[in-house]
């Protein structure tokens, strides 16, 4: 018989452990091991041979070390309490050893605790980041600025999948933002950061507004400055009166001449124009058109004035036929996105029908600078639907009220 399998009949029972027993149990003899732990008797049986006997030993040996190293009450606590209880002593341990203060127990539970209360904790980033783009989506946003918004956003969420909303420091914030890379692999242009931090920024405000998170991380970290190293392009009113005149002659472009009229003379952006219709123009017979929250790409209604010059073009284009139903849209086009394409279309073959070159936004950039220019700082960027300092910052040229009034008296071809 194994040595493993060998009874133990000759054993002195008088040597055997307090807490362990060899016992008759329907009508086999086993090795009884008992303890007390929470208040409660524990026991557990092992085989009737001398591995039996010695891993019983070994059981009870461990709880008393236990008693002996933690205190008599240590078998009342849980395994998890145990291991704090650990961790507070190699806590002290290293204090002790740097010669340095620590702080009492208690003191360090009151802190942990204040951290972990229940109204304290936080989702995860990916929660709070998903109901800040459903509400992104319910605000009607131009859908290129949309997808791009929802593209680091979906971003964001991948590198913070584990971390809790409100646990993110500005430290993590940074190592994020290291691992952008500009589009040839190096290190990303200062504009790329900017535009991540403010996104993530806008991200968190709403979880503060909601009282989803009690900060904001990006509130204590600097924003890369960019540099501008040119002024906002324009278009001249020599270039402008070439364009307006193609436009005029040219068949194929007719149809989107009210929608560039309004691009030039209001500073309608191109998506706008795709969601704007003839009823938009001119409500209540007052020189005006009306953009609703439905259009803008900020969400906020604003009126551009349709200022003498730009009546007489419309009144032209009316009577030329090319103005639809107050119903249609001013833009040709199906879809929201063919109307967008189409209009991308006719503005390259306007401007090289015309021989001169159109930037991007330099439609826009053009009127906002004559409106400054015209009519001041303050009324522009509300017609416009900017702060003063972004109209500063993004659109505004220097140019004299003579220029503007210049490119606001273009007329349209006489009958």
């Amino acid at each position: 018989m194994g040595e493993k399998r060998k009874k133990i009949a000759g054993l002195k029972w008088d040597k055997l452990p307090t807490g362990v027993t060899r016992e008759k149990k329907r009508k086999k003899y086993v090795i009884l091991a008992q303890w007390t732990e929470n208040g409660e008797r524990k026991r557990k049986t092992f085989p009737d041979t001398e591995d039996g006997v010695k891993a019983a030993k070994e059981l009870i040996a461990s709880r008393k070390k236990e008693l002996n190293d933690y205190g008599q009450k240590f078998g009342a606590i849980s395994d998890d309490e145990k291991r704090a209880l650990d961790l507070w002593r190699d806590y002290v341990k290293a204090c002790q050893k740097e010669a340095c203060r620590y702080l009492p127990c208690s003191e360090v539970m009151q802190i942990a605790l204040e951290q972990v209360r229940p109204q304290s904790i936080t989702p995860l980033f990916p929660a709070m980041a998903n109901e800040y783009l459903r509400s992104k989506e319910n605000e009607n946003l131009d859908k290129e600025h949309l997808r791009k918004i929802a593209g680091k956003v979906r971003r964001f969420s991948e590198y913070f999948a584990d971390d809790r909303a409100g646990n993110i420091t500005p430290e993590r914030v940074q190592t994020f933002l290291d691992t952008l890379t500009g589009r040839a692999g190096g290190k990303p242009a200062p504009r790329t950061v900017q535009d991540y931090m403010v996104c993530l920024s806008e991200l968190f405000s709403y979880g503060v507004k909601r009282d989803i998170v009690k900060k904001n991380p990006l509130d204590a970290m600097d924003k890369p400055q960019v540099k501008s190293e040119t002024e906002p392009e324009t278009i001249t009113t020599e270039d402008t009166q070439k364009i307006l005149a193609f436009a005029c002659s040219y068949t194929a472009c007719q149809p989107y001449l009210p929608a560039l009229l309004l691009a030039l003379f209001c500073g309608v952006r191109p998506a706008e124009l795709g969601r704007m219709k003839y009823k938009d123009l001119f409500p209540g017979g007052r020189a005006e058109a009306y953009l609703s929250r439905a259009i803008t790409k900020t969400n906020v209604d604003r009126i551009a004035k349709i200022r003498p010059n730009l009546a007489a073009w419309l009144n032209y284009t009316a009577k030329s036929g090319l103005h639809g139903a107050p119903d249609d849209f001013i833009l040709p086009g199906e879809t929201e996105k063919k109307r967008s394409e189409n209009y991308t279309r006719h503005l390259k073959r306007v401007a090289t029908g015309a021989g001169v070159t159109i930037p991007r936004d330099a439609l826009r950039h053009t009127a906002a600078t004559m409106i400054c220019a015209l009519d001041g700082m303050a009324d522009a960027a509300e017609e416009l639907g900017n702060d003063i300092k972004t109209l500063q910052k993004h659109y505004r040229h220097a140019v004299t009220k003579d220029e503007a009034f210049a490119f606001f008296s273009i007329m349209p071809p006489e009958d």
